[in-house]
């Protein structure tokens, strides 16, 4: 099977974002859904989603780097998180 890069250049450099930041980690049975429904690091059967909503949620929720911009971008809807919260902190904390 041949990957197809989206054509959505935000897409893009979300998913080359997430490759570089967590491209090593082994998320396990975690999922990130992109705004348009791509989803990266797809497992057959998810207990945990991170679902970003907009173009700018991964700046929002990285920039600048802190515990207090990820729980901004939270508050503010920039992104969700669908299924067992703690096994996204557990697979991030990796």
């Amino acid at each position: 099977m041949e990957a197809v890069l989206p054509l959505d250049p935000s897409v893009r450099t979300s998913l080359a974002f997430l490759q570089e930041i967590l491209g090593t980690q082994h998320l396990g049975e975690v999922a990130v859904r992109l705004w348009d429904g791509t989803v990266w690091k797809n497992t057959p059967r998810p207990r945990c989603t991170l679902v970003l909503k907009h173009p700018g949620a991964l700046r929002r929720m990285f920039w600048p780097a802190s515990q207090l911009t990820l729980g901004e971008a939270y508050v503010q809807d920039d992104f969700d998180i669908e299924g067992d919260r703690d096994l996204l902190m557990r697979a991030l904390s990796n």
